[in-house]
């Protein structure tokens, strides 16, 4: 399906890929949008709201429908700014900063995209897909492709959350409202792999160089994700790092796809499958993460405490996802991390040197090691939300007035009491989740439910079907996951005595939550006032230029007014034509100056306007 503007071509192809995401994208909009009437009963801006959430949803569809990198781009860019207000729904300080992160890393991101596309078109003349893959694949030497990919890769993955642009998740999630976390996390991040998917499948698809670049980058997230959700001590932050580890798995099955050749169906299903189960996952964890604020106005670790106790419902919703994140066999997030790592572990066996295999080892290492983390920081969250006893500091006042009972009337049990708010209107959003969080175990279970769920997709990959039967529940299969479980369960009583005891992991705390690690804070910005401080130095030696001209101009033909209006200004006063006294007495002064801020900004503007010409002259 195409469709022209002017010159902008917009093409769109239904294949299993948007079929599948389309799919998921609605449900996932559906259960968000149902639950934020409740959450935002009492929010000011629930118009706004709704109008940028729908706008989101028809850019992500029209990412993930797609058919050219043009398209691909435009509806890419249109997200950044109708998912902007909802991340600064709050207009709190700190939902301000957050979204301000969000937009600055979403705008470079379209910059560098914007920039990979032209040289892309300048090279083929098409962003079409299909032909981009088969002229890319006709090239001998792929090396002349590394800078267009590499600033495809660096815009979408700045959106997937990969390391070290990832920066924003850990800030818009927690000031985000709740049913937006759950889009942001399961959804938005998803159409940032779209684009990685496009950069290691169509331009460099069978290219070792770069998969072994992109398995770095992705076993560095997948690490640095996991630890950062293990020293959390907020709900709403914990699961935001967490979707950046699981986005570091997501792209590792990528980097596996150039190193198996025909082999990559593995790497592919385990891809597919992952989004899937990370995109219910999140918006089941998040909308939960909802329902703990509403009653708690907190998301602390502290006030939290004890939250599910008397909650059947909330706890049964809160095991399922976290056993399906976490990789415990018989849940769907088993099946997808193992056939992610079986493809690592086919990648060493089929790895042409020596170096590769030993590299791919160290990854498969950090891969097991960031699984077991996983299932250390979700435990140590069910800990919280199941043992122990609320803070009452925040917590909403009932809404309902107590029913009084007569002497000898006993009070209900808590399973019982559990039930009745189980079925309240605030809650009604759980048994929606129901249907969703069912779907782990029955996938697990079953895991041919779950290949007939992706497979369709492969085309999108560009990968070949599978060529055997996979034994999911096979020993050597389930070693690896009771590995990953081990190193969990071993983390986690750590983590829990040292929490207690408040030694070596209060102070790993403490380090985490003090923004010492915080790449933002510590990095990019200093980074960016260096260079902005710089520049603008630079602008003012070349305004000053001009008036250093002038100077000796005036020397040569000008003279001074006795008494200068504006002293201080571009050219220091105004100045007459001739040198006649009797002029300067009948005369009125001529402003022929402007401040050097001015100027500065003119020439900024007129650079731009050079360099923004060339780019486009080089594209068309």
């Amino acid at each position: 399906m195409e469709f022209v503007l002017g010159s902008w071509q917009l093409s769109f192809s239904l294949n299993g890929f948007s079929s599948l995401y389309g799919v998921l994208t609605c449900c996932a909009w559906l259960v968000s949008t149902l639950f934020a009437r409740e959450y935002l009963a009492k929010s000011t801006h629930r118009t706004r709201y709704t109008l940028s959430s729908l706008a989101t949803l028809v850019t992500v569809l029209g990412v993930f429908g797609a058919d050219n990198l043009a398209t691909t781009f435009l509806f890419f860019e249109l997200m950044a700014f109708t998912s902007y207000a909802l991340v600064a729904h709050e207009e709190s300080p700190e939902a301000l900063r957050g979204a301000q992160t969000y937009l600055a890393i979403a705008i470079a991101g379209g910059m560098s995209i914007l920039i990979g596309m032209m040289l892309l078109y300048q090279r083929f003349a098409t962003l079409n897909y299909n032909l981009l893959y088969e002229y890319s694949q006709a090239l001998a030497d792929k090396g002349e492709l590394y800078l267009p990919a590499a600033l495809l890769l660096l815009g979408f993955g700045a959106k997937a959350g990969l390391w070290p642009l990832h920066i924003w998740l850990p800030k818009a999630h927690p000031v985000a409202p709740a049913p937006a976390s759950a889009l942001l996390s399961g959804v938005l991040t998803k159409t940032g792999i779209v684009g990685v998917i496009v950069a290691s499948t169509t331009l460099l698809a069978s290219d070792i160089p770069w998969s072994v670049a992109l398995m770095a980058v992705a076993s560095i997230t997948m690490l640095w994700g996991a630890v950062a959700a293990l020293f959390s001590r907020d709900m709403k932050r914990t699961l935001a790092c967490s979707s950046v580890s699981q986005i570091g798995f997501i792209t590792s099955g990528i980097a596996s796809l150039a190193l198996l050749g025909y082999h990559d169906g593995i790497a592919a299903r385990g891809v597919l499958l992952h989004m899937v189960n990370h995109t219910l996952i999140k918006l089941v964890l998040f909308t939960l993460a909802g329902v703990v604020y509403l009653q708690t106005h907190d998301l602390s670790y502290r006030s939290i405490r004890g939250f599910a106790k008397g909650k059947p419902l909330f706890t049964l919703l809160f095991l399922l996802a976290a056993g399906a994140l976490a990789g415990i066999p018989l849940f769907s997030g088993y099946i997808s991390k193992t056939l992610l790592h079986e493809a690592l572990v086919e990648g060493i066996y089929y790895a042409p040197s020596g170096a590769l295999a030993a590299f791919l080892q160290i990854v498969e290492i950090i891969f097991l090691s960031s699984g077991g983390i996983t299932f250390a920081y979700m435990a140590l969250l069910g800990e919280t939300l199941l043992t122990g006893n609320a803070s009452s500091k925040g917590k909403m006042p009932r809404t309902t007035p107590r029913t009084r009972r007569s002497p000898g009337q006993r009070r209900p049990p808590p399973a019982v009491e559990g039930v009745r708010e189980a079925l309240s209107p605030g809650y009604r959003v759980l048994w929606l989740l129901l249907a969703v969080a069912l779907l782990f175990p029955l996938l697990g279970i079953f895991p041919i439910l779950a290949e007939r769920v992706v497979d369709p997709a492969f085309t999108f990959l560009r990968s070949h079907e599978v060529d055997h039967p996979i034994p999911y529940y096979a020993w050597i299969n389930l070693r690896g996951a009771l590995i990953s479980l081990t190193i969990g369960g071993g983390i986690f009583l750590v983590m829990r005595h040292e929490r207690a005891a408040g030694t070596l992991g209060a102070k790993l705390y403490e380090l985490f939550q003090q923004g010492s690690y915080d790449l933002e804070d510590k990095g990019y910005r200093p980074l960016l006032q260096g260079i902005l401080g710089h520049l603008i130095a630079a602008m003012q030696r070349l305004a000053s230029l001009p008036e250093l001209l002038v100077k000796k101009i005036r020397v040569a033909l000008l003279t001074a007014t006795r008494n200068p209006y504006q002293p201080g200004s571009f050219l220091e006063g105004h100045y007459y034509l001739f040198s006649s006294t009797a002029a300067e007495a009948n005369r009125r002064p001529v402003t022929i100056s402007y401040p050097s801020t001015t100027l500065s900004l003119l020439l900024a503007a007129a650079g731009l306007f050079i360099i923004l010409s060339f780019l486009f002259s080089q594209a068309l």
